[in-house]
Parts: C-alpha cells; structure tokens; sequence
C-alpha cells in the first residue's frame, strides 16, 4: 500500500502507531486525542461522536485527497462528506436496518469497510456495500491475573448492549447467596455499593480505561452479559479479558459467535447467571490463564488484529 492516512477518535500511542507501521511503512497518523468521554456530549452520543468526527476530518482534510484509513465509521462519514473518494474504514457497530446504519450505507456507499463481526459485514453486503470482517484485537498491556487468594472477585463490565436483567438477576443471586464473594460491575450505573458479611457488590460510574482495566485484572472471571442486536459488541472486554488470562461468560450472541474459538471463552445458551459456573472458573489457576494469554497473543492482539486488516483491504483491492 501506498501512503495511507490513518484516522481515528483518540489518541494512539507511539507503540500502536508502531504496530500499524509495520503493516503500513510509510502511513501517517491524524486523530483526535481527547475524544468525548464515553462519546457524549450535552448526555447525547450521536452528538459527541458527530461532532468529534467532524473536527477530526477537518483536521484531516489536507490529506483527503489520497487514501483515508478510518478506524470509526463515523470519522469516515465526516471524510466523505468533505470529499475524501479514495476512502476505506474499520467497524460498523450499528444494528443493520437501524437509523445509524441507514445514515452510513446512503453516505459511505461503495467503500471498504472491515467489519469486526460477520453478521454486520454479511448484512452491509446484502445491503449492496462492500465488506469483510475480521477479528476484533488489541493490546492493553495488562498483567496475567491470579485465581483467588481469599474471597472470589468477579467482574462485569461495560456498557454497549449490556444485557442489564441479566445483571440484575446475577446480583439478586448474589445477595441471597451466602457465599463469600465480591462483585464488581464497571457499567457506568454507580456509584453506589451492597455489602453484607463476607460478601459485596460495587456499581462503578463512568471511568477512564486505565481504571477499567485495573478492575478488570484485580479480578478472578469476567462475565460478559451482552443482548444479542445483531452488531459487533463486547470485544474490548473480551479481550482485554484475554490479554490477562481470564477465564471468561460470554453468550452466544451473534455479533461475538465468531470469537468463542476453543480456549477463549465457556459460553452458553442457559442460566448464565448461575452462581456457581462463574466461582468455579475463577479458581483457574495459572497454567490455564497463561493458555488463555496464548489464544490472545495469537488471535487477538493489536498486532493480529493490524495484520488482519490490511488483509482485508488487499482482498477488498485498496487502495
């Protein structure tokens, strides 16, 4: 590839640029380091989102005219509509048939779009786009986790299409439990905190990734409780899960199906709010979070994930 412009909401540090180099030599960087948190602005996101991806493009816009790597539809849709025609973008994360998917067919068209989950690029296909999907990764540079030295640690965490009856059912289960256990939940609903003997529930407010990521690893198991809408969701919290060797829930919901290869995940259709299956994965010991780290390494770090992508865009022959 020639002198490809990557874009992105938020900042990238020399180490990710690096791994983006090595797929891409002679590739140049424009993002917006401090993007909304949580993409809101004024508590509406398609408002911070639009607005961030604006100024984005904007600041963009002398290198538009050659080819445009989005990492975000959204950035892509603020490049097309100031004009960038040799354009290509990773990520759809809209519910096919959705207003947010409508706006992105009618405006991106024609152009490459590596999706991270095959039920949105099957759908932007059908819909007459132009699409492969590849695994989602990335590297946050977590430790491994340990398996419990005292009471079990589980973790919930995230907030896009997060099944919250699901949550509510787990910590009602919790509190009649009398087991000695403690809870965290990281999904911007907190903060607010249960406790009562050996055992505890803490509801996190909205925080920054690094202190998502520190609750994550503090922990033993995650449970990811996703509704199934059709779209990419979850894979942050996947991965990162991963990265540290956690043992991890997911439900076989259609926008992560892909992901749960052997070794990454237990994944169930029924009572995945049972107390027991989550405290025994968190006994896991260290031969099998170091396994699970392997999975990571091979198939979803920053580095697989990079590789994977430009593959994508050859198949998709861009530039």
């Amino acid at each position: 590839m020639g002198d490809v412009t990557v874009i992105g909401l938020g900042a990238m540090s020399p180490e990710r640029q690096e791994v983006w180099r090595r797929q891409l030599p002679s590739c140049k960087f424009v993002v917006m380091e401090r993007p909304a948190p949580s993409g809101e602005r004024l508590r509406q996101r398609a408002l911070g989102i639009g607005l961030d991806s604006l100024a984005l493009a904007l600041r963009a816009s002398p290198r538009l005219r050659g080819p445009v790597l989005a990492l975000n539809p959204w950035p892509a849709f603020a490049a097309r509509s100031l004009g960038a025609a040799n354009l290509a973008c990773t990520g759809l994360y809209a519910e096919p048939g959705s207003n947010s998917w409508r706006l992105l067919r009618r405006r991106l068209g024609a152009i490459p779009v590596i999706a991270v989950s095959q039920i949105e690029s099957r759908a932007w296909n059908r819909d007459g786009g132009r699409s492969v999907s590849v695994l989602w990764g990335g590297t946050f540079g977590v430790p491994l986790s340990k398996p419990p030295e005292g009471r079990p640690r589980i973790f919930i965490g995230g907030t896009s299409d997060r099944d919250s009856v699901a949550i509510s059912r787990f910590s009602q289960a919790v509190q009649s439990s009398a087991k000695a256990i403690d809870v965290v939940i990281a999904d911007g609903t907190g903060p607010r905190r249960w406790a009562r003997g050996e055992s505890s529930i803490t509801w996190l407010p909205y925080v920054s990734q690094r202190e998502f990521l520190d609750e994550l690893v503090a922990s033993n198991v995650t449970y990811l409780a996703l509704q199934d809408k059709g779209r990419a969701a979850g894979h942050m919290v996947l991965v990162s899960s991963l990265e540290a060797g956690m043992p991890i829930v997911v439900p076989r919901v259609a926008g992560i199906r892909e992901y749960l290869v052997d070794g990454v995940a237990l994944a169930k259709e029924e009572a995945l709010d049972r107390l027991d299956q989550l405290l025994d994965l968190a006994n896991a010991g260290h031969a099998q979070r170091l396994q699970r780290r392997h999975v990571w390494e091979r198939l979803f770090s920053q580095d697989a994930h990079v590789a994977a992508v430009v593959n994508g865009l050859e198949a998709l022959n861009w530039p």
